[in-house]
């Protein structure tokens, strides 16, 4: 039962220490499988980690979409967020 997201669903809410809060698209139309719980206990692994232990979640576009959605994401100079 995965959630279907699309490009601009928000994959989480990220809260600095200053008080500024930014919302993480997801950034590709796919299917939610799963969330990096452990961000909710240890948060500073998503910089100490990024690349590891510090992922946001795990996403799957649906595989008639696939090759659009990669299209979509390699074309993308930059990626943009707005302070909530």
């Amino acid at each position: 039962g995965a959630q279907n997201l699309s490009a601009d669903s928000a994959l989480c809410r990220v809260r600095c220490m200053d008080g500024s809060q930014y919302v993480i698209p997801c950034g590709l139309k796919c299917q939610l499988l799963e969330t990096n719980d452990a961000l909710k206990n240890a948060p500073s692994v998503l910089t100490e980690k990024p690349r590891t232990d510090g992922y946001l979640a795990i996403v799957s576009p649906k595989l008639k979409d696939f090759k659009g959605e990669i299209n979509k994401l390699d074309s993308q100079d930059t990626v943009t967020t707005d302070p909530v």
